[in-house]
């Protein structure tokens, strides 16, 4: 468990961009888990931010059928007001 928490805050500090905070979650979770489970977990985060990236820049949309079930979380984050929202 501890090393899920420690994860998901080194997941957070890097998405929320605070370098400071990065460091030190970045720390934690090397002194418990080693560093090549620090760049294994940055590897998935720089994955997951391109594969946005290249959606994005593709037009990708999302499925008729998906956008009723992810119209509340759609919401909740602001989606639906951002400029590229169609």
């Amino acid at each position: 468990m501890l090393f899920r928490s420690l994860l998901v805050g080194f997941v957070d500090a890097v998405v929320n961009g605070d370098p400071h905070q990065s460091e030190a979650a970045r720390a934690a979770l090397a002194a418990a888990a080693g560093t090549t489970a620090v760049v294994d977990a940055a590897a998935v985060l720089a994955n997951f931010e391109m594969m946005t990236r290249v959606a994005d820049s593709t037009g990708a949309r999302v499925v008729a059928d998906r956008l009723a079930s992810t119209e509340h979380e759609r919401d909740l984050l602001g989606v639906n007001s951002f400029p590229s929202a169609r």
